[in-house]
């Protein structure tokens, strides 16, 4: 709850940002636990999973008798799935040749999230699955070892059509392709949380998260050595991602970003890190005549993306292959560190429309800039590294003789700035007025310094009078 209070104060209550706040108003009860799932302690278990003597056993958690056993996990387990609501895994690995599949209003509760493991042994589609009228479902307390040099899962965990679920405290490893696969058919699905999932080594994606998925929360996600998180497909919308980690992303297909996300609506990322991903850190783009609307980035951490060394990616995008309009986009309160091989802070290559750039801080080791491409529609404002926060004083120049100064001021900045945005004010050192000027103009700019020229067309009777030129460059 705490979270959703502070990210809807950052926000505001403007128009603009009204579809996200009903949004965080609606999800409440997602991160709050009020989804119709509880946790679930062995002394509830309608089954206690266990082994013994490489035997795999069910035991009825009413009666203590062992209803089903076997030497095939996956049968002994998915059979206590079928018959009981609540299912406990006791410490161990515990071997899968073939998915097992939770139905409606069930909880599969493991001991602890590294010790209590489902390990997939020979190629089939993923671990877990959830399907069309999986809901109510608890999934908890796992590690989901994909197990890829043995015969190489499709992915951990499928949900597809599934609905008010929680899924928390899971481990996933060593999968063929995704580390979570979430999309719908045909029909809106989602109001899904996730929360302190940690996902590494994958081959694939470690979240693709596709059509139809509505009204979910991603929270406390650990990436690392994947390949990009995917956000993509018909009517995707309402996802809020906060206190995300993508750390080092590089798999081996070579197509490793941080996030990208597609075509889509009614986004909130906050509190999250993307860094030292191969390519791009996080990209938005759309592809074609739909508008995206309602993006907010708030409050992350965006560093060293880009790390494969060809000099064109940057730490977020913003890209359009198709006509339609990136709309109401807020990037507010982040930091970007750049590399010596990242590009830009930020690129934008779209059309936008109400959209704000504000307060976020970027260093000076970006390679070609901070921000690139600002287009009409996008206001960028008060973002310290790109735009002075406080006037910066030249040295003292003569007014006591007449004739051309010139005045070098340090800017200080990580971008070079553009002459229209550079304000210059003279600012009297002795207070004398009996002195006068009639040329006050910015002559160059680098990387480094403002050059103005100031003509002192009336020199002051006062021997040793001085001033100095004020320096603000940005928009008000």
């Amino acid at each position: 709850m705490g979270n959703i209070k502070k990210t809807l104060k950052v926000l505001g209550c403007g128009k603009q940002n009204l579809n996200v706040y009903l949004f965080l108003l609606m999800v409440m009860s997602v991160i709050t636990g009020t989804t119709g799932t509880s946790e679930a302690s062995i002394a509830e278990a309608s089954y206690i999973i266990y082994q013994s003597g490489g035997t795999v056993y069910a035991q009825n958690g009413q009666t203590g008798v062992n209803d089903y056993s076997g030497t095939d996990a996956k049968t002994v387990i998915q059979s206590a799935l079928n018959a009981g609501n609540v299912v406990y895994i006791k410490e161990g690995t515990y071997t899968l040749t073939s998915n097992l599949y939770i139905a409606n209003n069930r909880r599969l509760v493991g001991a602890q999230k590294d010790t209590t493991i489902l390990r997939g042994s020979g190629y089939f589609n993923e671990l877990i699955s959830m399907d069309v009228n999986s809901g109510h479902v608890l999934i908890e307390n796992l590690l989901l070892d994909g197990n890829k040099a043995s015969g190489a899962i499709g992915a951990a965990l499928r949900i597809i059509s599934g609905w008010d679920f929680l899924v928390r405290n899971v481990r996933i490893t060593q999968t063929s392709n995704e580390g979570i696969r979430f999309y719908g058919t045909a029909t809106n699905i989602g109001y899904g949380n996730f929360e302190n999932i940690f996902i590494s080594n994958c081959n694939g994606n470690a979240m693709w998260i596709g059509p139809y998925v509505i009204d979910s929360v991603f929270n406390y996600i650990n990436m690392a050595r994947c390949n990009y998180v995917k956000v993509e497909g018909t009517n995707v919308t309402s996802l809020w991602f906060d206190n995300i980690i993508a750390d080092s992303f590089d798999a081996v297909s070579g197509e490793s970003y941080g996030m990208i996300l597609n075509d889509v609506n009614n986004i909130i990322i906050s509190h999250s890190q993307f860094y030292n991903c191969l390519r791009n850190g996080l990209v938005f783009q759309i592809t074609g005549a739909n508008d995206s609307a309602n993006i907010q980035l708030i409050g992350n951490y965006l560093g060293g993306n880009g790390t494969q060394a060809v000099n064109s990616w940057s730490n977020l995008v913003f890209y359009n292959t198709g006509t339609g309009v990136f709309r109401q986009v807020v990037v507010a309160n982040n930091v970007f560190v750049g590399s010596s091989i990242s590009a830009y802070g930020i690129y934008l290559s779209s059309t936008f429309a109400r959209s704000i750039i504000e307060a976020n801080s970027f260093d000076t080791s970006h390679l070609s800039g901070t921000i690139t491409g600002i287009p009409t529609g996008m206001t960028v404002k008060n973002n310290p590294g790109y735009v002075t926060e406080n006037n910066v004083l030249s040295s003292t120049f003569a007014i006591d003789s007449t004739g051309l100064k010139t005045v070098t001021i340090p800017h200080g900045l990580a971008v070079t700035p553009n002459k229209e945005d550079i304000v210059l004010t003279v600012i009297e050192e002795t207070n004398v007025d009996n002195w006068g000027y009639n040329l006050l103009k910015v002559d160059s700019v680098d990387a480094t310094n403002v050059v103005a020229k100031i003509y002192v067309s009336t020199r002051s009777t006062t021997a040793g009078a001085t001033a100095r030129l004020s320096l603000r460059v940005g928009k008000p």
